[in-house]
């Protein structure tokens, strides 16, 4: 490596013999020794679709690759969407279950991340695959829309000024239904009252909130039962 340069991972996806050739900035080069790449070479994998535009807890989520003969593990990526292209953070993990738990840093609650995976077959890794956008909440895995305890719908969607908010409660509740910001900043307070089992429409005030990406959340009696993205024209 040249004063000042930079390591690379180089890893070919095709099987066949490659020869690595270095040019500095002053034009001079240099080439490395062939090395041959086996018929198994590394192959590329992405995370399960089942497995994106979701939301997820940072502490019992867990995420799944496609499966890759001859591979038993991969390196997991997370990019901030605030940071797009920057890596939050990266972990090697199980092809078959990795827990977000083992991602360090933690990831943020109320933050959303891209995340894409490496293979890796012995000492070699693939190229990335696409990548997987999730949200993390501090919902249990799989709470998007609708939860045993409550029914949740809303419009319009792309918000105004106004929303509408109806739900079904199966129980007598203390409702709080709130909007965050992509950090997790709650920015208001749509409503936050006990209310008797049964259907509701609540219309919310948007006006002071700013145009952008948000989070509606509703808990009750104190436990998130539903989180979903909107946007606010």
């Amino acid at each position: 490596m040249l004063p000042g340069g930079t390591t690379r991972n180089i890893a070919p996806t095709l099987a066949g013999s490659y020869t690595v050739i270095g040019t500095g900035s002053n034009g001079c080069t240099s080439s490395s020794a062939a090395r041959t790449y086996p018929t198994t070479a590394v192959g590329v994998t992405k995370l399960k679709a089942t497995k994106c535009n979701k939301n997820y807890s940072a502490t019992t989520g867990a995420m799944a690759c496609d499966a890759v003969v001859g591979a038993t593990s991969v390196q997991y990526y997370f990019e901030n969407t605030l940071t797009p292209g920057v890596v939050y953070a990266s972990r090697k993990g199980s092809i078959s279950s990795f827990a977000l738990s083992n991602v360090v840093p933690a990831l943020v609650v109320g933050q959303s991340y891209n995340v894409y995976a490496r293979t890796i077959i012995g000492n070699d890794t693939a190229c990335a695959g696409a990548s997987c956008p999730i949200n993390i909440t501090s919902a249990r895995e799989g709470v998007f829309g609708n939860d045993n305890d409550l029914e949740m719908s809303f419009y319009p969607n792309p918000v105004v000024d106004v929303v509408n908010f109806n739900f079904t409660t199966s129980e007598n509740s203390n409702v709080l239904i709130q909007v965050t910001d992509i950090t997790g900043k709650i920015v208001s307070t749509v409503f936050n009252n006990a209310l008797d089992a049964g259907t509701h429409s609540i219309d919310g005030n948007m006006q002071s909130v700013a145009a952008g990406q948000y989070f509606v959340q509703v808990k009750l009696n104190g436990e998130l039962k539903y989180s979903s993205m909107f946007s606010k024209n």
